[in-house]
């Protein structure tokens, strides 16, 4: 694999306990993985970073894209374009983005209002207390 990184998917801000489905493409990353920041026995937010702790970085790899996801990896088969169409199902519901990478290749997703993502771009790595 090469150490030259295509993409990095940041899961951000505002999660709690929700299911999400990750799709590159037509590439299945993960299912039903569930993200939250960290909250006290009432339900307050006790520490909040801007991160949920889960990423996804992708590296190309021959005709290929090597995704890594925690201890994880999966192969999926580059769709030649402009365009990286990331699909997200937050809650069961759809949120599609067609990401230009020659914006940036660190994106980051907040939790909007029912079930939306936010979408933020950029040519620098996330940061986060």
């Amino acid at each position: 694999m090469q150490d030259t990184i295509m993409f990095q998917v940041d899961f951000q801000d505002f999660f709690r306990e929700d299911i999400i489905i990750f799709t590159i493409d037509d590439c299945r990353i993960f299912e039903k993985t569930v993200t939250s920041n960290i909250y006290d026995e009432s339900g307050d937010m006790f520490i909040n970073n801007g991160f949920t702790g889960i990423a996804i970085m992708g590296f190309k790899v021959e005709d290929y894209i090597e995704i890594q996801f925690e201890e994880e990896s999966a192969r999926c088969k580059i769709i030649e374009g402009k365009y990286l169409k990331l699909t997200i199902f937050l809650n069961g519901t759809p949120n599609v983005f067609n990401v230009d990478l020659s914006k940036g290749k660190y994106i980051g997703f907040d939790k909007g209002e029912s079930n939306s993502l936010l979408l933020h771009q950029s040519g620098y790595p996330f940061e986060y207390e």
